[in-house]
């Protein structure tokens, strides 16, 4: 997989539309080098559960928050399955 073919979501209702290009940039690197490894699938959940657990380090956030950011994903998910039926 190339760097280009990593996605991010950039639509006029995320938030990822504010950051400097440079940050999506950096944030598609990252991502690609992650997906060039080989990591099962309780690996990938470790990776995830760390990242989270230093975003929510460094942005102060309780458990609670990150729960409530979580169910913000899983609701934009259903939306998404929702509107592409129509």
């Amino acid at each position: 997989m190339k760097l280009k073919d990593v996605q991010i979501h950039l639509d006029k209702s995320r938030i990822l539309r504010r950051v400097p290009r440079e940050f999506i940039y950096q944030l598609k690197r990252v991502i690609h080098k992650m997906q060039g490894r080989t990591f099962n699938k309780r690996e990938q959940e470790r990776l995830i559960a760390d990242i989270l657990d230093t975003l929510q380090l460094n942005f102060n956030l309780t458990p609670r928050q990150i729960h409530l950011a979580y169910e913000f994903h899983r609701n934009q998910k259903r939306l998404q399955k929702f509107l592409d039926k129509d």
